[in-house]
């Protein structure tokens, strides 16, 4: 009977029909670098970046890691781009904030100086539903004017509420 070891994967070059290995002599698997990166927002990784490059520059990381890959010239320009968008990003949302708080104020100064600007337009054209136009501004309804006898309502219904 052929003994299988669940954790081979079936490109690992092992044929799972070939003998167990002598007992005493497990078979040895290469340990990975663990980065859990997917679920990390963009200052996460920044920070587990930085922890890296920290980690690194120790005299005991400088002694094992001799020449990496990538270099380490290329890795913290890749790191410092993320940290210059961030610092971005933060920069232009304060911005942003900032801008829409304004608004309000800049519609209400405009419509303050569109006011002053249609009194001027009045003036100037005394009125003349002819010439208002050509400020770009529409003429209104004349005021003051009837608009003729109402209807009288119809269906009115009084109904006593539940107060005296």
């Amino acid at each position: 009977m052929a003994l299988f070891d669940a954790g081979l994967l079936y490109d690992s070059s092992v044929h799972y029909d070939a003998a167990p290995p002598p007992p005493g002599n497990p078979p040895t698997r290469m340990a990975k670098a663990k980065l859990n990166l997917d679920n990390k927002n963009p200052q996460e990784v920044l920070a587990a970046s930085a922890s890296h490059i920290a980690a690194m520059a120790t005299p005991e990381g400088l002694a094992l890691f001799a020449t990496p890959e990538p270099s380490v010239v290329d890795y913290q320009a890749v790191h410092d781009a993320l940290a210059t968008g961030i610092n971005l990003v933060t920069s232009l949302e304060g911005q942003l904030d900032a801008a829409r708080a304004n608004v309000p104020v800049l519609v209400a100064n405009l419509k303050a100086e569109m006011e002053a600007r249609a009194i001027y337009v009045d003036a100037t054209t005394d009125g003349d539903p002819a010439q208002i136009p050509v400020s770009g501004f529409a003429v209104a309804s004349p005021t003051g004017v009837a608009i003729g006898p109402l209807p009288r309502p119809e269906n009115v219904k009084a109904v006593m509420g539940k107060f005296p």
